[in-house]
């Protein structure tokens, strides 16, 4: 996981590493915890596998292009000086 994390953040000099997610399995939370100095996570799963969408009320799954549309819109607001 070291390959997702510590290179994009790495450029910034960040003085502590935080990782915020809204729901995740302990497997997941566990191998996240390696990798920053804290974690929030609301809803922590104790089953190896579920389903994301099943801690969400309202839940609608995204087409590829609009996935594309907000990471280009991402970049560009926080493009690299």
């Amino acid at each position: 996981m070291n390959y997702l994390i510590r290179p994009r953040a790495s450029w910034r000099k960040p003085e502590k590493l935080i990782a915020a997610v809204p729901t995740g399995s302990m497997g997941a939370i566990e191998l996240l915890a390696t990798e920053v100095e804290e974690i929030v996570c609301l809803n922590i799963r104790r089953q190896p596998a579920f389903a994301v969408a099943d801690a969400y009320e309202n839940w609608y799954d995204l087409k590829d292009e609009e996935v594309t549309k907000i990471l280009e819109r991402a970049e560009k607001h926080h493009a690299v000086p």
